[in-house]
């Protein structure tokens, strides 16, 4: 709302209102029109004292004291739907007792001060049980706390601490494959016919039939860099296992593991809770052997030929040589020769056609 020369605001990534003077304001550049990063809740379960439906000012302020007596970071358990737009939740304030931690309910802090009460009967909330029943002392590994001015519910997120399994190696140097993906490096993505053709199947009716669908949860929206993932490809509206690489603001770089292609995906698209984690991605790079780039990299065109050529057809596969990477990621680089069904070389047709040349020079 407008007074004369002033403005009254909601700051969307703060949560509050400041009033400030119109000659401060500017346009929303486009690069900043993204979601908001504040989710908005309610203390579920619990009604104000005097029994009407709107807290007074003085609940308001003592819930702000608490907070702020806690920096403004608490642990929080989204406690079911609302029909208002507003998410409900238990908030648990962390309190380190001698060698112990104790956790506090928000909730029952305003109902100790005679602000609030229950609207039902009360359970154990589940946070707390974990705590009874482990017996945490300040040593111990707790979920992270979530910043009451930031966004993010916590849901359980077993996606920050889970890695697909690595690709298992052929059981024999030679097979057949379908080639899925080439990427800048000249690496070329390859999954065996047999079993993983059928493992792919499998895989893509189980993600399908438990997110077709779906609504993303708070906690969807917020990725780190190498995060496990399930993501949804916007080409074909199916589901796949992917690997986060780059987060932008409201959407994220990833790779389908299974198929080593690299795509954007919005974040309303990607999921947290992993499925088929007990299986290994299905395919795996290989670089052809005994072939370079003509110049210091490959050329986007002779990428785009290779790609043409090879992704989706059936080819003769002969594995040369396996090598370990001892980098992070621990995988196993592979070279090798691919050969159409017809008897094609594509090592040689790339050499014969000037996109490569040999690893002697010629």
């Amino acid at each position: 709302s407008v007074w004369g020369k002033k403005v009254e605001l909601m700051l969307l990534d703060a949560g509050k209102n400041v009033s400030l003077p119109i000659e401060s304001l500017r346009p929303l550049d486009n690069k900043f029109r993204f979601r908001n990063f504040v989710e908005e809740v309610h203390l579920v379960n619990l009604l104000p004292a005097g029994g009407s439906g709107r807290w007074p000012e003085v609940a308001c302020e003592t819930l702000l004291e608490i907070l702020e007596q806690f920096d403004m970071m608490v642990y929080v358990e989204i406690a079911g739907k609302s029909p208002s737009g507003t998410v409900p939740v238990q908030m648990f304030l962390k309190l380190l007792v001698g060698t112990g931690v104790q956790f506090v309910s928000v909730g029952e802090k305003l109902i100790q001060a005679g602000l609030a009460i229950p609207s039902v009967k009360r359970k154990t909330p589940p946070i707390l049980e974990y705590v009874k029943k482990s017996s945490l002392n300040s040593n111990q590994v707790l979920p992270l706390p979530i910043p009451v001015t930031n966004a993010g519910l916590n849901g359980s997120d077993t996606s920050l601490s889970v890695s697909w399994i690595s690709p298992l190696q052929p059981p024999i140097p030679e097979f057949l494959a379908a080639p899925s993906h080439v990427d800048w490096e000249g690496n070329i993505y390859l999954c065996p016919l047999t079993p993983n053709q059928d493992n792919l199947r499998i895989i893509c009716n189980v993600l399908d039939s438990k997110y077709q669908g779906s609504s993303p949860r708070p906690v969807d929206r917020y990725w780190s860099m190498g995060q496990s993932a399930i993501s949804r490809w916007d080409l074909d509206g199916r589901w796949y296992r992917a690997k986060v690489l780059v987060v932008n603001f409201d959407e994220c770089t990833v790779q389908f593991v299974d198929y080593g292609t690299v795509e954007l995906c919005k974040v309303e698209d990607m999921r947290k809770d992993l499925f088929m984690t007990e299986v290994p991605v299905q395919c795996f790079p290989i670089q052809l052997d005994n072939i370079q780039p003509v110049g210091d990299k490959w050329e986007q065109s002779v990428l785009d030929f290779l790609h043409s050529t090879v992704v989706d057809q059936t080819l003769d596969v002969v594995i040369t040589s396996s090598l370990m990477d001892t980098g992070e990621n621990m995988s196993r680089r592979y070279s090798g020769k691919l050969t159409t069904r017809a008897g094609l070389d594509i090592g040689h047709l790339l050499v014969r056609n000037g996109y490569a040349r040999d690893s002697e020079g010629n």
